[in-house]
């Protein structure tokens, strides 16, 4: 089971992309201690968040990838108790306006995607900064190995359902398809004093080969609005929009 839960938080003009990281903060308080030591030794968090500034309020992105995720971080922020976030690095405390649950099985996004007429070509847009990391360093541009590589590593670490991955498929994947067009810009997302280099923006992919391969990049990007694209995820990075359109 797959879960988002979007919080609207009044705004503040003190909160935006730059603040994301504090949120982090946030969840850590509000779960039990003894899983947030358990996140800590996992490889992938089995969960995501970041921040959007709409124009009349702030929103707060919790995607759970596992029902334990689920159950023990989702199911304590969506409680009544929880009417405020304070971020105590600010001084602040945020009256929280609503909050709303979101929840698709991947059975179902597998119905959606998979086992349709997907179209040939995705947009993808960056909505927070994304990164990748390789060879040590931080890598700023949407490279498609390392796009598939990330959200396959994700979902297949975490899914009981469902296995995507093995080489044979991510070299069709990367062979099969290429960036079409983009708009992309280069940023760095704050965390903590440092500066990672990273870029948000838009690209549309084309994919070619078998329509089941096709079928299988939209099931992916599906899965990657939950999981996030790249690294730091947890923290606010590599939060994506996807459609698609086009034969």
């Amino acid at each position: 089971m797959l879960t988002k839960l979007e919080i609207k938080i009044e705004k503040n003009d003190e909160i935006n992309l730059n603040t994301m990281s504090l949120f982090q903060g946030v969840l850590m308080e509000k779960i039990d201690r003894e899983y947030g030591d358990i996140l800590h030794t996992m490889p992938i968090n089995p969960y995501t968040q970041y921040i959007s500034v709409e124009n009349n309020f702030i929103q707060w992105n919790i995607t759970a990838l596992t029902d334990e995720a689920k159950e023990k971080i989702i199911d304590k922020l969506y409680s009544n108790d929880f009417k405020e976030i304070e971020i105590k690095y600010k001084d602040l405390r945020l009256k929280i306006l609503d909050k709303k649950i979101i929840t698709i099985t991947e059975n179902e996004l597998m119905d959606k995607y998979y086992f349709e007429y997907s179209k040939r070509f995705i947009k993808i847009n960056f909505i927070t900064p994304t990164s990748f990391k390789s060879d040590g360093k931080y890598q700023m541009y949407p490279n498609l190995r390392w796009i598939y590589q990330s959200i396959i590593k994700k979902h297949d670490k975490l899914s009981d359902e469902i296995v995507v991955f093995n080489e044979s498929v991510l070299e069709d994947l990367v062979n099969y398809s290429e960036i079409v067009s983009y708009n992309l810009k280069s940023t760095a997302f704050q965390l903590e004093g440092v500066k990672i280099p990273s870029f948000k923006g838009r690209i549309t992919i084309k994919i070619k080969g078998p329509q089941m391969l096709v079928n299988l990049v939209n099931f992916m990007f599906g899965y990657a609005e939950y999981s996030g694209i790249g690294i730091k995820t947890s923290i606010g990075m590599g939060a994506i929009k996807f459609e698609n359109g086009g034969n």
